[in-house]
């Protein structure tokens, strides 16, 4: 699992959670979203946000 297998309304969603630091809800997304582990989900989550910092 992959920041690249998150479609795009959803990277997008989690980018503006990023944005209001709500990192919780970012990774309940995208856990929900890629049905991964939450270690994973978070490990995504903090890729986006070294992306775009």
């Amino acid at each position: 699992m992959k920041v690249e297998d998150l479609k795009y309304e959803t990277k997008l969603e989690v980018l503006v959670l990023i944005e209001q630091n709500n990192i919780p809800e970012a990774v309940s997304i995208v856990h929900s979203e890629l049905k991964c582990g939450l270690r994973v989900a978070k490990e995504i989550v903090d890729s986006l946000r070294n992306q775009f910092k």
